[in-house]
């Protein structure tokens, strides 16, 4: 009778729920150590953000709908590449591009760029409706 009434204390066991914690910790963090930037980008300090002042600089404008502008005039792919290589080598490239432009139409036109070994690139985005800078 007495083996009816002497039960034992019940325990939680939590040794398998450490281990599952280390290990998703673990995959965790070599997952992110493997992870590489895709763009290098390049900031500059505070006191040096605004870029110095140039009267020459080669800007593509891009609407909301991918499509290219250079000044007021409406151009193609193809022309950004021909008016790239026309432009002397070290001329700031200038990316004016609307928030809601489709993401490869501005991949296109750096690509595009980047294809010519331009380095010196300047980027600006516009809330939505906002006239880009020409």
């Amino acid at each position: 009778m007495s083996d009816i009434f002497s039960m034992e204390e019940p325990s939680l066991d939590l040794t398998p729920l450490i281990d599952t914690v280390f290990l998703l910790l673990i995959f965790f963090i070599m997952a992110t150590t493997f992870a590489e930037p895709v763009l290098e980008v390049a900031l500059s300090e505070a006191s040096s953000a605004a870029a110095p002042e140039r009267k020459e600089r080669l800007a593509l404008t891009i609407d909301a709908e991918g499509k290219y502008h250079h000044g007021q005039a409406f151009i193609t792919l193809e022309d950004w590449r021909e008016l790239l290589a026309n432009a002397p080598k070290d001329m700031l490239i200038v990316f004016n591009v609307d928030r809601n432009a489709p993401f490869n139409a501005f991949v296109s036109g750096l690509d595009a760029a980047k294809g010519q070994g331009r380095e010196n690139i300047l980027i600006n985005a516009a809330q939505p409706g906002q006239d880009n800078p020409k």
